[in-house]
């Protein structure tokens, strides 16, 4: 596009150069994300959200407290053999 960046052109014309023009920055795809995570707030309610959280953060938990103690298991035996 010739001469890009003039907004106050009322005529556009194709660039002999091969630039493109982009309307926007970086943050309009930040706008668009937004807009359906707040929709999504707005129908499930905060608090149904943050439960969900918190019920996910239980059982990562338990499953990082399994596999510790999975694994002090196997190093125990593993100690215990070379002990034998």
């Amino acid at each position: 596009m010739e001469d890009r960046g003039n907004f106050d052109r009322n005529e556009w014309s194709v660039s002999t150069i091969g630039t493109r023009f982009e309307c926007g920055n970086p943050y309009v795809l930040g706008i668009h994300v937004l807009h359906p995570i707040l929709t999504l707030i707005l129908e499930q309610s905060i608090k149904s959200i943050s439960r969900i959280i918190l019920n996910n953060e239980a059982l990562l938990i338990d499953i990082i407290n399994y596999i510790s103690i999975f694994n002090v298991i196997i190093t125990l035996k593993y100690y215990a053999c070379l002990v034998l």
